[in-house]
């Protein structure tokens, strides 16, 4: 390269019919010059590279441009559509050379930069960026400086608002005590990825309660469906779909809420247990994943849908029963919330919030920082809660939601953001909420799983939980999903128990502790120095089923 700038340091010049000229020497008989330089830079996978707006002009006066990320490796044919056929090795070096001491001083105002991000929330040099479905914003002070453009091709649904504050008023007023708390959880899914970035825990998800019919599936579509293509953020709990599809489709979507639709009491166990795990994973993902869409489920019923541990991270919003009359005339009222209005307020919340970004570190600092640093702390539990820190935590994100909404979409006018419905609303369905995992907690503390493993060998070969043979030729040992029922015995390994109670019950299960209840009931067959036997050449549990029968006949008893 040192011979080629040698000759660049001659004089350059272009001449129509003869060529790009060094010196006397003609290079090539067009002219490349390098206009623009765009920075790439990937948030996700932290690639950089830098493309180069090349234009070109030949001996005939054609001009073409293109895009050049490698100087060395242009085909001026392909690129550019000039025919380079006479041009050496060496003079493609040295126009190669020229482009990149071109790109080298180009002035400021032809460098950009620009950052491709999926949605989520980002921090880049200190500018706070967010990005909903194809929709990407910063603050606007930066938008001169800074491109920001969105990986994704999930259209974001768009209208122009012009009376905002009767919007508002609409949304939240709808429908009292309900729709001012579906209003602010919506939202929470808009700025969901910034607050878990501000160190806010959000680990809980929303589900909204009814009986059929009393549209609790149409308001939180209306409330929380932001894309174009409405299916990508919704599934029913009857759909077929892998787990782990499921995780993937509730990270992609981050800055939008997801909607599970749909759960109800089912007649069968294995369906029921397939919609307890569904609910489940949900809120483990909540739990572990910041930047994602916030979950809503729709049910007639949370009664018995999943674990106390899994219960306490479901924010309930109770739509209560209705006369027909009344329904009806919310379903004439519903059109006036139809229109893609709530998009556009969440994309205006967004924004004014990155517009202050430094203001809002301040007030979430407010709600979950130490108090030392500030008079007066803007949250305190309320006594309602009875010291439960998840529905404490909910409440308190609740609360942080409408405070910033407040702040900068209402102009700190607290009745329009509805602060006291908002209120007298959580803590309205609040209380009921602790009364309920009270009494979940209570019997999951009583519950005597040999009653339910009981339950199990009663359905025999129909259990859908786990398959049960009635002869030692259709059994094998090496089956995690089997086991024999023979002899007035249940065999079964110590992992495949196990698996088959946590099924059923929806929680962790201690082997331990169920060996030691069975061997102290007297109603395991051991060994002299084991609780177990070898069966079919394995170490299994058996369980003497009538002396089961007895334990379980006895309880009974009791219990009355």
């Amino acid at each position: 390269m040192i011979e080629e700038n040698k000759v660049l340091s001659k004089e350059q010049r272009f001449e129509e019919g003869r060529g790009f000229i060094i010196g006397e020497t003609v290079i090539a008989e067009f002219e490349p010059t390098v206009t623009e330089r765009y920075h790439y830079k990937n948030m996700n996978s932290n690639e950089e590279y830098d493309v180069y707006i090349v234009v070109t002009k030949d001996i005939y006066g054609n001009t073409a441009s293109g895009r050049v990320s490698d100087f060395l490796k242009i085909d001026w044919y392909r690129d550019f559509g000039i025919i380079d056929i006479e041009l050496s090795r060496k003079g493609k070096r040295i126009l190669a050379a020229k482009l990149q001491k071109e790109a080298c001083n180009l002035a400021e105002e032809y460098c950009h930069e620009e950052i491709v991000a999926s949605p989520g929330f980002y921090i880049n040099e200190g500018v706070p960026i967010m990005v909903m479905g194809n929709r990407a914003m910063l603050p606007t002070e930066e938008k001169e400086k800074l491109t920001v453009v969105s990986s994704s091709t999930s259209l974001m649904k768009t209208i122009d608002i012009i009376d905002l504050k009767e919007r508002i008023s609409t949304y939240i007023n709808f429908m009292p005590k309900v729709t001012v708390v579906l209003f602010y959880a919506a939202l929470l899914g808009a700025i969901k990825p910034l607050l878990n970035h501000l160190s806010v825990i959000t680990d809980f998800i929303i589900g909204v309660v009814a009986p059929s019919g009393h549209l609790k599936t149409s308001l939180t579509r209306l409330y929380t469906k932001w894309l174009v293509d409405e299916d990508e953020l919704e599934i029913s709990f009857d759909d077929s779909i892998r787990s782990d599809v499921l995780q993937k489709r509730i990270r992609q979507e981050a800055g939008q809420n997801f909607l599970i639709d749909d759960l109800h009491k089912k007649s069968n166990t294995y369906d029921q247990n397939k919609y307890k795990e569904r609910l489940d994973k949900a809120v483990r993902i909540m739990s572990k994943v910041g930047n994602s869409a916030l979950v809503f489920v729709t049910a007639e019923s949370l009664k018995g849908t999943t674990i106390f541990s899994g219960h306490d991270r479901i924010l309930q919003i109770k739509i209560p029963r209705m006369n027909s009359e009344d329904l009806e005339a919310y379903k004439m009222k519903m059109s006036n919330i139809s229109h893609p209005y709530m998009a556009e307020i969440a994309i205006c919340f967004v924004q004014a919030l990155l517009d202050n970004y430094q203001d809002v570190k301040v007030t979430v600092e407010q709600y979950i920082g130490n108090k030392i640093f500030y008079n007066k702390s803007k949250f305190e539990m309320p006594e309602w809660c009875k010291g439960s820190t998840r529905i404490g935590n909910q409440v308190r994100v609740l609360y942080l939601v409408e405070d910033l909404f407040c702040q900068y979409m209402c102009e700190n006018d607290s009745k329009l953001s509805g602060r006291i419905q908002l209120h007298e609303a959580l803590e309205e369905t609040g209380k009921i909420q602790v009364k309920q995992l009270e009494q979940l907690r209570f019997r999951e503390e009583e519950e005597d799983i040999l009653l339910v493993l009981h339950q199990i060998i009663e359905e025999g070969t129909n259990c859908k939980d786990i398959h049960i043979v009635m002869t030692e030729s259709q059994y094998s040992s090496g089956d995690k999903n089997m086991a024999l029922l023979k002899d007035g015995c249940f065999n079964i390994k110590g992992d495949v128990l196990i698996s088959v109670l946590m099924k059923r019950v929806g929680r962790p299960v201690s082997l331990k502790k169920v060996s030691d209840q069975l061997h102290k009931e007297g109603i395991l067959d051991e060994d002299s120095d084991k609780r177990t036997k070898k069966v079919a050449s394995r170490r299994h549990y058996v369980i003497n089923i009538a002396m089961l029968e007895n334990y379980c006949k006895f309880l009974e008893v009791g219990e009355v």
